[in-house]
């Protein structure tokens, strides 16, 4: 029978831990992620590919992304900072329930809050000499379980070690882009495209 901390089968965790220690897995996991343009500010996520340990696995969800009416959105989703907010906040949560279940520590809560501010001026290129993104995100942790304050802080140490997500906005990540155009569009007087 599973041994089952905070909904996390611990003993598979353990495993998939030692498998990674000793070589028995690979351990590069592939993430890839499709985004189409829907109109107006709106956009659709969805996942192509997740291949861990070289199975590719199906993932078949979506996300709505879009923008409200200030920005010129029809608000019909949630919108890409707050998508970059929920990641973050998602990774860390993982590994906070990792954490305490591998502690033997049961979770009563978990809430984790992020903000920032942008300067809008960087976004909309009014000012180049403005960042179009955020000189800090700030976050709270909210928990609360059987486990000491000690362990909720060696706990927490270790999220900030070990989350993808943190370290993926806490560090420069290099981005590689390639533009694609697909037809050749041809501009005649007055921004007419045939």
């Amino acid at each position: 029978m599973p041994h089952i901390v905070n909904g996390i089968d611990t003993d598979e965790l353990a495993a998939t831990i030692h498998a990674l220690e000793s070589g028995e897995t690979a351990s590069n996991a592939i993430f890839q992620v499709n985004t189409i343009w829907t109109g107006q500010t709106s956009s659709v996520s969805r996942p192509v590919k997740i291949k861990p340990n070289e199975a590719e696995l199906a993932h078949n969800f979506s996300i709505v992304a879009d923008e409200t009416g200030i920005f010129s959105g029809s608000n019909t989703g949630i919108n890409p900072q707050e998508i970059l907010m929920s990641a973050l906040n998602a990774s860390l949560l993982v590994s906070y329930v990792f954490g305490a279940a591998m502690r033997e520590i049961n979770l009563k809560k978990l809430e984790i809050e992020t903000e920032g501010t942008l300067n809008l001026k960087g976004f909309f290129g009014i000012d180049p000499d403005v960042k179009s993104g955020y000189d800090e995100l700030k976050y709270i942790v909210r928990i609360e379980g059987d486990g000491t304050v000690d362990e909720f802080q060696e706990i927490h140490d270790s999220v900030i070690a070990t989350s993808p997500n943190y370290f993926n906005l806490a560090r420069p990540v290099k981005l590689s882009p390639t533009l694609v155009v697909t037809k050749e569009a041809k501009r005649i007087g007055n921004g007419v495209i045939r």
